[in-house]
């Protein structure tokens, strides 16, 4: 998660500056050369905040289905799931049983902690969660914010090739060419699971992202979209494809 969070606890405000960088396989190594972040930040976040309706940086904390909602100090709207199982991310074998409540279902119900996104066209609104060669913290989060406008564009336009079945984008989204499908609910259709149905092996899906966009207007399903780091410019990051500087 390349953004600085202002992390709420008993007490106690702190300002975290997590550091952009990559990981090599197993190896973490930051951009600038400077000292790795502490990538624990947003675990210890999740066992201590106190979360009401009125507070920042967290809103929601959801006992009976495992999950906690804050505000990302990046940006006027953009929110963070995170489950409060002990969860690295996409690369945790261990996600496979908290997906049973469905992460995104619940990422996407979330925007109603940020009344812009809650009220915009779904079409403008996108659901990130980062690869591990791409993110700089070790608890699972799923970032919640308006999609880039030239992306709304490109998805618009490519609507009508876009299948219920995966299939490589014919143009680029940032640079980056993504594997897109679309499905017809959050409710019913599990994204990690149809992820993982492309036929990626368990060692490999932590050099894989995952984005969710809302469906053009008029229609009511979504688009998935995927992308494989190639260890070399393409770092799967999700994230990219979102704008954290909207207004809506």
């Amino acid at each position: 998660m390349r953004s600085i969070l202002k992390i709420a606890v008993p007490a106690l405000y702190v300002l975290v500056a997590s550091l952009t960088f990559v990981r090599g396989g197993a190896q973490a190594s930051p951009s600038d050369g400077g000292t790795l972040p502490d990538t624990e930040v947003l675990w210890r976040l999740v066992q201590t905040a106190e979360c009401s309706p009125t507070a920042k940086p967290c809103f929601e904390r959801n006992r009976e289905k495992g999950y906690v909602v804050i505000k990302d100090v990046k940006g006027p709207n953009q929110l963070l799931l995170l489950p409060t199982a002990r969860v690295a991310g996409i690369d945790d074998p261990k996600l496979w049983s908290v997906d049973a409540m469905n992460l995104f279902a619940q990422a996407w119900a979330a925007r109603k902690w940020s009344p812009p996104l809650q009220s915009s066209d779904s079409g403008k609104v996108s659901l990130a969660l980062n690869s591990y060669v791409s993110r700089s913290q070790d608890q699972l989060h799923i970032h919640i914010d308006c999609l880039d406008q030239n992306v709304q564009a490109l998805l618009r336009e490519e609507w009508s090739t876009i299948g219920h079945r995966w299939k490589r984008m014919s143009r680029p989204l940032k640079g980056h060419t993504y594997f897109a499908r679309r499905i017809n609910s959050l409710e019913t259709e599990s994204p990690l699971r149809l992820l993982q149905n492309m036929g990626i092996k368990e060692e490999d899906m932590g050099r894989w992202t995952l984005v969710v966009a809302g469906a053009p207007k008029g229609s009511s399903e979504f688009i998935l979209l995927s992308d494989r780091s190639n260890g070399k410019d393409d770092w799967a990051w999700g994230e990219e494809l979102q704008d954290h500087s909207c207004s809506e």
